[in-house]
C-alpha cells in the first residue's frame, strides 16, 4: 500500500540498514540482532585498528602503519579513514 511504500521511504531517509516488515518470526528478529551485534564488534575493531595505525604513522612506523590499514579494509572495505591512510 501506500502508507507501507510512505515508510519504507522514511526509512531510507533516515538511513536505516535493515527494515522489518511485520509479520515477523522471533528467528528473525534473533537474526537481525545478532547482525547488529557483530556489525557493532566489527566497528570496535576497525576503529582500533585505525587507532594503531595513525599512532604508527605519527611515529613515522610506515610499514606497521600500512599493515593495520590494510587489516581494518579486510574487515570493513567501505572504511573511508584506512583507505585514506593507505594514500
Amino acid at each position: 500500500t501506500s502508507i507501507e511504500r510512505m515508510k519504507v521511504l522514511q526509512a531510507a531517509k533516515a538511513q536505516v540498514d535493515q527494515y522489518l516488515l511485520k509479520p515477523f518470526t522471533a528467528s528473525e528478529i534473533q537474526t537481525r540482532i545478532e547482525a547488529v551485534i557483530a556489525r557493532a564488534k566489527t566497528r570496535g575493531e576497525v576503529e582500533g585498528l585505525i587507532a594503531e595505525a595513525i599512532e604508527h604513522q605519527e611515529h613515522g612506523r610506515w610499514q606497521k602503519a600500512q599493515g593495520r590499514f590494510e587489516e581494518a579494509i579486510a574487515l570493513d572495505p567501505t572504511q573511508d579513514a584506512a583507505l585514506r591512510g593507505l594514500g
